[in-house]
């Protein structure tokens, strides 16, 4: 493989799969934009106060994540091996796992909440902020474990548009209730960053209750009835369940690690934590393009590993790795002129802005590192090599990236932005770990056999 004709078809394709995602991605992540603009107008507290909260309900999220990307390898590989019960069975599998993990986490929460948040924050007025922007969103965090598993479903088997529609109508629904309710319009108290709190949950609460009528109406063929949930081989659950290990293990600490990160700007001040958070949320917008990738990795690699065509598979991925090449270049690009902009949106104090221009500025020149180390971990996940997965994201950060980070923070007095840069470029050394796992081809397989 390799002429013009086979890159042409693998273009063409590979379009009308990323751009839905991503649009649907940006939707997504403007929730968060959105949230954060407008709780920015309350202050550095409480950009602070939202961040740390959405760091901390991270750990839980990235795990539920990992179970239900794990869960839809296995759907995806089955779709193209066309059996329909072995699709309804890892969808359940993905559902139960995802139940368990929000209920185990709902109860550590609520029994040490003050010892989990004071371990990341000294401030007491942030403290309290993130305590009862925690509690508020745990209630939408039902709703949204379900539709995690329903949007993963849907976009491995190529039904990506639906997935986007639900997320057009509660980033709508999640706008308009954020402007009532935060800042107290048409009649409703000023709530602030618990307002922020309840519309995110409204909005998750319409946007499932749209995408599981839709999955409903459908008959999509991985769809399951609730009577039937527990209805799983034992020998299917196994699988998943030990392929999904290590890539859980891997999220469980790798949100933790996106925490401890966050404490550790957070030795230097509240200001510190508010320009991260900024540059950070600026980040995770041009970042939507990898979420786009993200969905059609399984498609292009999973798809053609379950049906035996190892060779395409491989050439898909290379495809794949020489585009995002190209487009990460072009978004660092673009994110680096947005830094003279977006700091203006937010109500911050005159250092918290120079920072964050500063911090969106190294972002974006360290961009295609991010995008290189994160089209490769998709790959090596969509081949089921979720061990590879583990060393080279979750421990990489834990045996490298934070031991830099803690070591510029605690034992230097190198100024934030220098800090910054050096958590910035261990993504390099990341690259060159994660190249050796892609020609290793362990990922190579096909799981069905």
């Amino acid at each position: 493989m390799g002429g013009s004709m086979f890159k042409n078809k693998f273009y063409s394709e590979y379009i009308k799969i990323v751009i839905p995602i991503l649009l649907q991605s940006l939707l997504t992540t403007l929730v968060s934009v959105v949230d954060n603009l407008m709780v920015g107008q309350l202050g550095d507290e409480a950009i602070a106060a939202v961040a740390m909260a959405n760091r901390i309900l991270g750990i839980m999220i990235f795990t539920i994540f990992g179970v239900g990307v794990a869960s839809s390898v296995f759907i995806a590989q089955y779709y193209g091996a066309k059996n329909i019960e072995k699709q309804k069975e890892s969808f359940r599998t993905g559902i139960i796992l995802s139940i368990i993990v929000y209920a185990l986490f709902t109860m550590s929460y609520f029994s040490f909440s003050s010892d989990i948040v004071r371990f990341f924050i000294q401030s007491e007025t942030i403290e309290q902020y993130t305590i009862e922007y925690i509690s508020i969103m745990l209630v939408g965090c039902a709703p949204y474990l379900l539709t995690i598993n329903y949007f993963d479903a849907l976009r491995v088997i190529g039904q990506v548009k639906l997935p986007l529609i639900a997320s057009l109508v509660g980033v709508g629904v999640n706008t308009c209730l954020n402007y009532v309710l935060i800042f107290g319009h048409f009649g409703f108290s000023r709530m602030g960053v618990a307002g922020a709190a309840i519309a995110t949950v409204i909005s998750r609460i319409v946007e499932f209750l749209l995408i599981y009528c839709a999955v409903c109406y459908y008959k999509f063929e991985f769809n399951t009835k609730w009577r039937e949930l527990c209805h799983i081989s034992s020998d299917l659950f196994r699988r998943i369940y030990v392929k999904t290990l290590p890539l859980v293990f891997n999220e469980i600490i790798f949100a933790f690690a996106q925490a401890t990160i966050l404490k550790l700007y957070g030795v230097r001040g509240g200001e510190v934590v508010a320009a991260y958070s900024i540059s950070d949320t600026t980040r995770s917008i041009f970042y939507a393009f990898m979420t786009g990738a993200s969905v059609a990795t399984p498609i292009f690699i999973s798809q053609r590993l379950g049906a035996g065509k190892l060779d395409e598979a491989y050439w898909n991925a290379k495809m794949m790795l020489k585009t995002v090449g190209i487009v990460s270049i072009i978004l660092g690009g673009i994110m680096f002129g947005t830094s003279y902009i977006v700091p203006d949106l937010y109500h911050i104090s005159e250092h918290s802005h120079q920072l964050s221009v500063e911090l969106i500025q190294i972002s974006a020149i360290l961009f295609w590192a991010s995008l290189f180390n994160s089209q490769i971990y998709y790959i090596m996940r969509a081949g089921g090599d979720m061990t590879s997965t583990l060393v080279m994201d979750g421990l990489f950060y834990w045996c490298v990236t934070i031991p830099a980070l803690a070591i510029a923070t605690y034992f230097t007095s190198l100024p934030i932005i220098l800090v910054y840069v050096v958590g910035q470029c261990c993504e390099i050394g990341k690259m060159g770990i994660s190249f050796i796992f892609f020609f290793k081809k362990k990922w190579l397989k096909n799981l069905t056999e």
